[in-house]
Formats: structure tokens, C-alpha cells, sequence
């Protein structure tokens, strides 16, 4: 499965003979007892309703504390001594806007930067919007396409804003592969309505 830092998701755990017990998110777990794999920090995994065959749980990571980074998730089985490795989480670290975040509406394409960590190469989204991400849609006349760089340490955005009225936009990102939206920062737009000829006074008698 896949997260961006500070987000969370649910799911099940599923198999034959499942026991209560606990599960955390470690780079590794193959430790040999009486250690305890190491939580990743800013990440916790909260288990539901047992069956034998599911368990529910709930995993959490935490904005500017949880890395971008490949782990594992590792079960404990109540009475047992050592952890299981029950598969991958693949965190996302969008770190925000890199560089200038200034733009001037206009119909040539201009460009922004997005820092991260783990980004995937392809199918990350991006928009402008007025207000918190948690919904967002394009602001009116906006285009924002994401380009990823084979590192997946930053994202290169091709941002139109063509009749974008001027004003302060959230810069929405999606990573790809995951459904909520993060704020990677605030972007000022310039508009300019039009420009004067030198010989027209700017106060007329």
C-alpha cells in the first residue's frame, strides 16, 4: 500500500487462524528476541474487529515527522515471540514548494517545483485552488501538469494561468496511487489588466 506523510488509511488484514496481537510499521522485521522491531517514527497502526480469517486496522503516519521511505508492516500474534513481515507501506514525503512561488498570469506556461521523497515517476496531480485541499478543484483558467524526476526527490510543474485572476492559490498535490490531496504551499499569481502607452498622462487634468 501506498500513503503521503500525514496521511492515514484502513484496511484488513486477512488469513486462516488470525489471532489478536499487534502491528507496527518498521523499516525491517526480522529481529531476533527479545527485540522488538523498530517503529518508523510518526507511524501507528490501530487494530479493529478480530476474526479468524480478518483483522481491521487503521495506520497512521504523521506530516513532517514520517519519511518518505519503503517498510514493512509487522505482526505480533498475542503469546508469540517474534513479528511477521505481512507485507509493504510505501510513504510519500511531499516537502512543499522549492524555489520562487511567484507567477504572473499569462498564456505562456510557467514553472514551479515541488520537493519531496519516494515521489513516484508517473500519475502524480496537481491543481490551484483557493482554499484547503481537502476538496480541491481547478481554480478557473488553471492548468498545473506534474513532472516527475526519475529520483522522485522533486516534481516539475508546468503551470498555465491564462485570465487567472490575480491572488494567493494553494498548490494541491496527489500523489499517484493515493486519493487525498496534500497543500504543498501557496502560490502568488500577478495579474496584470493592461498596459498604458508612455504619453497617456496617469492623472488627466
Amino acid at each position: 500500500s501506498m500513503l503521503t506523510a500525514g496521511q492515514s488509511a484502513s484496511g484488513q488484514i486477512t488469513g486462516s487462524g488470525l489471532v489478536s496481537g499487534s502491528v507496527i510499521i518498521a523499516v525491517s522485521c526480522t529481529v531476533p528476541p527479545p527485540n522488538t522491531p523498530v517503529p518508523v517514527a510518526g507511524t501507528s497502526v490501530t487494530l479493529g474487529a478480530v476474526s479468524s480469517t480478518s483483522i481491521a486496522y487503521t495506520v497512521a503516519t504523521t506530516d513532517g515527522v514520517t519519511h518518505g521511505g519503503h517498510y514493512r508492516y509487522c505482526y505480533q500474534a498475542s503469546a508469540a515471540a517474534t513479528y511477521a513481515d505481512i507485507g509493504a507501506l510505501n510513504v510519500v514525503e511531499v516537502l512543499g514548494l522549492q524555489g520562487s512561488t511567484v507567477i504572473v498570469a499569462s498564456n505562456t506556461v510557467q514553472h514551479l517545483t515541488v520537493a519531496g521523497r519516494g515521489l513516484p515517476t508517473t500519475g502524480n496531480t496537481a491543481v490551484l485552488w483557493s482554499t484547503a485541499c481537502s476538496s480541491p478543484t481547478p481554480v478557473p483558467n488553471s492548468t498545473v501538469a506534474v513532472n516527475t524526476s526519475a529520483s522522485g526527490d522533486s516534481a516539475a510543474l508546468d503551470v498555465g494561468t491564462n485570465q487567472v485572476a490575480g491572488g494567493v492559490y494553494h498548490l494541491c498535490f496527489t500523489v499517484s496511487g493515493t486519493s487525498a490531496a496534500v497543500d504543498a504551499g501557496s502560490v502568488t499569481v500577478v495579474q496584470v489588466n493592461s498596459v498604458l502607452p508612455w504619453w497617456l498622462p496617469l492623472h488627466p487634468a
